[in-house]
């Protein structure tokens, strides 16, 4: 029996260039799944990666602004001090003056809540749910271009999980 090594990534995870090191290091063949890929298929599936890997991450985002159990530490990103889209249109309606105080504050870890009003008021969530929809949506647009599958309804189900999640 032939032994198989199958790698699985995300896009420009390294998969290739680990299993060219493999095939030559084990002295065995080496078939890039690229391969079965026309160029066009490969562009598209890495936009859709990025898409989704943006959306996601501005979901996480959010999550510092809502009230939802998520498992990470709570305030994590105010703790590190991270400016996540929705302070950062928040902070841009703003005057020169009250932007400083704002990062200030952040920085310091001070007045939290009143920084998380500041963004609610400032419509920075609702902003950066748009901008995560909008980004699902290009996604949608993407998979719409394949056949059905069990493999394309797992991918819708992914960006229906990133849109409506709260962990």
């Amino acid at each position: 029996m032939k032994n198989i090594i199958i790698l699985i990534g995300v896009s420009g995870s390294g998969k290739s260039t680990l299993g060219k090191a493999l095939s030559e290091k084990l002295g065995i063949l080496f078939i890039d799944g690229d391969d079965f890929h026309s160029q066009d298929n490969i562009e598209k599936m890495k936009k859709f990666g990025l898409l989704v890997g943006q959306a996601f991450q501005l979901r996480d985002d959010l999550f510092g602004y809502l009230s939802f159990d998520t498992g990470k530490p709570s305030l994590n990103d105010f703790k590190q001090a991270k400016i996540t889209l929705p302070l950062i249109h928040s902070l841009s309606k703003v005057g020169k003056t009250e932007r400083k105080k704002i990062i200030n504050d952040l920085k310091n870890f001070k007045s939290i809540d009143k920084i998380i009003d500041f963004v609610k008021v400032n419509k920075g969530i609702e902003y950066s749910e748009k901008i995560m929809n909008d980004l699902i949506t290009q996604s949608r647009e993407i998979l719409h271009s394949y056949p059905n599958s069990e493999y394309k309804r797992s991918l819708e189900s992914l960006l229906d999980y990133i849109i409506r999640r709260n962990v």
